[in-house]
């Protein structure tokens, strides 16, 4: 798996699968404002998704989707529920990131070292 340098888009053919990364962490209204500054209320994962792109046939191979609980601040804000679409009903019944992360560990065992993984970075 390759990571970490930036590629052209148009330099993906190299690899057989693109492996495509997304995930929600939790949120309050003046998080971004803040820039996400406040100690007491950083911002953890509550999701987690993962598509693998077949690059010759361009098609969707697999999917990987979890919510995520969050451990240092489990109740979630109005906003961030609202935003997220989110309830906190699911986000109590998540597994621990911990978990999640050895789902995803045997999840990649699929793709070996012919991917690239590309991350959804947008705020």
């Amino acid at each position: 798996m390759r990571k970490g340098k930036s590629i052209r888009l148009d330099n993906l053919n190299q690899f057989k699968y693109v492996l495509c990364l997304d995930t929600e962490f939790t949120c309050w209204e003046n998080s971004l404002r803040g820039g996400w500054s406040d100690p007491d209320f950083p911002p953890e994962i509550l999701q987690i998704g993962l598509v693998g792109y077949d690059n010759a046939t361009g098609k969707t191979v697999s999917e990987y989707v979890s919510f995520v609980r969050p451990e240092l601040n489990c109740e979630l804000s109005d906003y961030c529920k609202n935003l997220l679409g989110l309830s906190q009903q699911t986000i109590d019944q998540a597994r621990s990131l911990h978990t999640i992360v050895t789902e995803i560990e045997n999840y990649l065992l699929d793709y070996r070292s012919d991917i690239w993984l590309g991350f959804d970075h947008h705020l």
